[in-house]
């Protein structure tokens, strides 16, 4: 989508009318949205350079020239590898994102379990004012058929 139907598409979404805005609004909006536009490449560019920056023996191997079959032999060279990368897991901030990313969806699972279980309560509690309504029918008409027996 280019600068202009973004632009467009939003100041729609807002209830304004694109085509009647000023030439000079335009203007300033093409300039925040290149801005905009910018910061987005260069969030996405950090997210490409987060996931490449992993201490993986492939990873390590290429970076290193040492090669992953030394990496993989060498219990010393593994079990140091192994020690750093718990420390990169504490500190690097692509693992924070992704534990947060897991607690995330944890919660939004939570939150549909509930949301659907608040629903079949509020069901039941239709259900319930139903079945109340015809048990005070049934006894209204109890009382009927036994008054009209007495009489």
């Amino acid at each position: 989508m280019d600068s202009e139907q973004i632009i467009q598409e939003k100041i729609n979404e807002a209830g304004y009318e694109y085509d009647t805005l000023s030439n000079e609004i335009k203007k300033y909006l093409f300039v925040i949205e290149d801005v905009i536009d910018g910061i987005f490449e260069r969030e996405i560019q950090a997210k490409k350079l987060l996931v490449n920056n992993n201490l993986s023996l492939e990873n390590l191997s290429s970076l290193t020239s040492i090669s992953r079959k030394t990496l993989y032999n060498h219990e010393v060279l593994r079990m140091y590898i192994r020690r750093r990368k718990k420390d990169f897991e504490t500190f690097g901030i692509l693992s924070s994102i992704l534990k947060m990313e897991e607690k995330i969806k944890g919660l939004t699972t939570q939150v549909k379990v509930m949301i659907l279980r608040d629903c079949e309560i509020e069901e039941l509690k239709s259900e319930l004012k139903v079945l109340v309504q015809k048990i005070k029918d049934k006894d209204e008409e109890i009382k009927r058929l036994h008054q009209r027996n007495v009489a």
